[in-house]
């Protein structure tokens, strides 16, 4: 398969079996949070071949068992599972996002994918003040109320639509 073609085909797979997390952490005791975005794709471990692929194709992400909380069978489902995750700011810049922009997305996961690019994207410009702030050798908080906020808005408008019927 070309490069083109697996491009294509990823995006049509990712339109069925990716998700686009984006989470928002404290830390007990902590005032701030801890923004994360993570790309990921979850198979039956009989499958791990194909994110083999997809790892090679990105160049980035990593593969590990998953284990499913509070299952009744030794934290695993019924079938053993892997996932793929790309959580990096970098190889989200660098990879997701120019895969997703240029191979776009079809099904109802397309909205997931415009939020989480402006998430990402949100990152980006924290990190780059964060950057000038310290050259200037000023102390400053990382993420802005305002930016909090945004991430956030972001955050539960990805989650209110994937209810079902919207």
């Amino acid at each position: 398969m070309t490069t083109l073609s697996f491009g294509a085909w990823l995006s049509g797979f990712s339109d069925g079996e990716a998700c686009f997390h984006l989470k928002a952490l404290k830390r007990k005791g902590q005032s701030t949070y801890h923004f994360c975005t993570t790309f990921q794709i979850l198979l039956r471990a009989d499958d791990r071949g194909i994110l083999e692929e997809i790892q090679k194709y990105l160049k980035c992400g990593t593969i590990r068992p998953y284990k499913l909380k509070g299952s009744d069978h030794g934290g695993f489902s019924v079938n053993p599972k892997v996932v793929f995750s790309v959580d990096t700011l970098r190889d989200n810049v660098a990879h997701i996002l120019p895969q997703f922009d240029r191979f776009p997305l079809r099904s109802k996961k397309a909205r997931d994918y415009v939020l989480y690019r402006r998430a990402v994207l949100l990152r980006v410009d924290v990190t780059k003040r964060k950057r000038e702030v310290h050259v200037r050798g000023q102390g400053a908080r990382q993420w802005s109320l305002a930016d909090e906020q945004k991430f956030l808005e972001l955050k539960h408008t990805l989650e209110e639509g994937r209810r079902y019927g919207t």
